[in-house]
């Protein structure tokens, strides 16, 4: 009954680990474009002045400077 536990764990350890998402690198991170925040600032006020509701799925991107 160990044995069956013990196999059962280090197959389900091996599948998991096969899983696992890869590892980032630094170009992956470095992103230049970043949400613009002024502008969803801007349209969330205009939107409770019309009285509507604003659901956002990707938010406006502005590039950022490079420094």
């Amino acid at each position: 009954m160990r044995t069956l536990l013990l196999l059962s764990t280090l197959a389900a350890g091996i599948l998991g680990a096969g899983c696992a998402p890869v590892a980032m690198t630094r170009s992956d991170g470095d992103n230049r474009y970043v949400c613009d925040t002024q502008r969803m600032a801007q349209v969330d006020r205009a939107a409770e002045r019309s009285y509507t509701e604003i659901h956002w799925l990707r938010c406006p991107l502005v590039k950022r400077p490079v420094g």
